[in-house]
């Protein structure tokens, strides 16, 4: 086949991945666009400033590294956003930063158990620090506005494009039906 100096590649298939997650996150505050600590703040802060009529702050795609230790803390968040709640996971997945203002919502103080399955990550005070591994995401993640399906198609559509981006032309859905509660309308 003569391409005239173009070039062809093949497809890429991915056989686990969480595309309507990111394309929810990437409809919300996107943190994919920093690397550190002050940038992950900034873009928090503008988005909130932006969107002063959402009564969560959500999205997420920051990395642990930016973090010492990798634990992120809500010392950070509460400086700029201490009027709402924020639930930002991180790139994995597997744990999720918040503010002081969703460990209140969700009950979460220094006498929380550690769920069985995950982890409240402590200060050396003993007081949550904002980071919750694994299971213990979910006890601010119930509280989240449901998301409605015409969301879940947006967010679907933004993280096709995205994949489609990238040359990723299949995907499978690791986690289908979404665990968030879908909202009527």
């Amino acid at each position: 086949m003569d391409l005239h100096g173009g070039t062809i590649l093949p497809g890429f298939i991915d056989a686990h991945a969480h595309p309507v997650f990111a394309g929810d996150q990437l409809r919300h505050c996107d943190l994919q666009g920093a690397d550190t600590a002050s940038g992950y703040a900034a873009l928090v802060a503008a988005y909130a400033r932006d969107h002063s009529d959402e009564d969560w702050i959500t999205g997420g795609g920051w990395s642990m590294d930016a973090f010492p230790g990798g634990v992120a803390t809500r010392d950070l968040l509460d400086a700029v956003v201490a009027d709402r709640p924020v639930f930002l996971p991180n790139r994995d997945g597997h744990g999720a930063w918040v503010n002081s203002k969703a460990l209140a919502l969700a009950g979460i103080d220094r006498s929380t158990p550690d769920p069985a399955d995950g982890r409240i990550e402590r200060d050396a005070a003993g007081e949550p620090s904002g980071m919750l591994q694994e299971g213990a995401a979910r006890l601010v993640s119930r509280l989240l506005p449901p998301v409605t399906e015409a969301g879940w198609d947006q967010a679907l559509a933004l993280a096709q494009d995205y994949l489609l981006s990238l040359g990723i032309t299949g995907w499978q859905d690791a986690i289908w039906p979404p665990t968030r509660q879908v909202a009527p309308g």
